[in-house]
């Protein structure tokens, strides 16, 4: 975002510039391997062979015998290996589980509700929004003490016919000096301009202030601060809306 102020003697022209767009936001959810590898039980090396009929020497039987308590005490200990691999996964598959309750499955329905807003600037400076809701907020300076007379916006809707109401466009004010409280709750309007565009196709227009007043029209830097908030809600997210060239006009 980025404003451009511009002045003569008497009155200056502020024009503002936004740009974002709209992409689905898509949940990916990754599971890899790993989980279950256990450790197989080893064989038993028997170093001698007895043939029947023929005298067993006593330290050979004795060799057999501790090659088979080798491999038994190896294998009981790769059993508790396993086990201690089962409770630590058995743990994590309920981790897993768990996660899995919020993973959001996205499809053509959902998608449009599981979109994710970005801001950008633009080199035309024109707003673009293809879903069914946007909230954008650009802070500008104005001059200490100047006095706002105006402010108005440009405006087309490229859907065919032209789908869109119930938004807004606000020039508002911060006070600086209230630690903790909620801003959404505080702020002031000085210009309200409601955005309708039923029946206006491919045709750019002027909007003015709902009631034709600019509240509290001088600007105070040092008690507040002074953005414009833009709001659109639509009736459906194919449309395009463009808005461009919102024009704060003052006295100084």
């Amino acid at each position: 975002m980025y404003l451009i102020p511009g002045q003569t003697n008497t009155q200056g022209d502020l024009h503002l510039k936004l740009a974002h767009t709209y992409r689905a936001a898509t949940a990916f959810f990754l599971i890899y391997g790993g989980l279950f590898n256990f450790a197989s039980a080893s064989e038993a090396n028997i170093p001698h062979s007895f043939s029947a009929g023929t005298p067993a020497r006593a330290a050979e039987v004795n060799d057999n015998f501790n090659s088979v308590k080798a491999a038994v005490d190896d294998n009981n200990a790769r059993i508790s290996d396993n086990a201690a691999e089962i409770a630590a996964n058995s743990s994590a598959i309920s981790q897993m589980q768990e996660q899995q309750t919020h993973v959001y499955v996205v499809n053509p329905t959902s998608v449009n509700t599981a979109r994710e807003p970005e801001t950008a600037v633009d080199p035309s400076g024109i707003v673009s929004s293809t879903s069914r809701g946007s909230r954008v907020w650009a802070p500008l300076y104005l001059p200490q003490g100047a006095i706002v007379s105006d402010m108005d916006c440009m405006v087309v809707d490229y859907a065919d016919p032209a789908n869109f109401s119930g938004g807004f466009i606000r020039l508002i004010r911060y006070p600086v000096a209230v630690e903790g409280a909620n801003l959404g709750a505080v702020y002031e309007a000085l210009v309200d301009i409601p955005l309708e565009t039923t029946g206006v196709d491919f045709t750019y227009q002027r909007l003015a202030d709902s009631d034709g007043v600019v509240e509290h029209p001088e600007i105070d830097n040092s008690q507040y601060v002074y953005t414009i908030q833009y709001v659109i809600q639509r009736t459906e997210a194919s449309s395009r809306l463009a808005v461009s060239h919102c024009r704060i006009t003052y006295q100084h």
